[in-house]
């Protein structure tokens, strides 16, 4: 059984509408609805991360999927356009930078 967001955490609701593109790279194509089937955990992991309902009319799923020959390249990929950049926190720190000229 999944994990619930938290009822203390805000749910922003988006101002604008929000597209989230799944894309699902393998050898062998799906038919659209296990396509969508295949998806919809990854499409509840990202409505709960980011504080969205999955239903809302602002919010739109697209789901594309491609043929791969190598094992290297399956995979899936999101693309999310529209949605605000997340806020920086008081307790978040800039990243460290690796190989600082001297």
């Amino acid at each position: 059984m999944g994990q619930r967001p938290s009822r203390n955490k805000p749910c922003p609701h988006p101002a604008r509408p929000v597209v989230l593109i799944t894309s699902y790279r393998a050898g062998t194509p799906l038919d659209d609805d296990n396509l969508r089937g295949g998806l919809k955990a990854l499409r509840d992991l990202i409505a709960r991360h980011l504080h969205i309902d999955d239903a809302d009319h602002l919010v739109e799923w697209r789901y594309a999927q491609a043929r791969v020959t190598s094992r290297d390249h399956q995979g899936t990929s999101v693309l999310i356009m529209g949605f605000p950049p997340p806020q920086p926190s008081a307790h978040h720190q800039p990243p460290i930078r690796q190989g600082s000229p001297k």
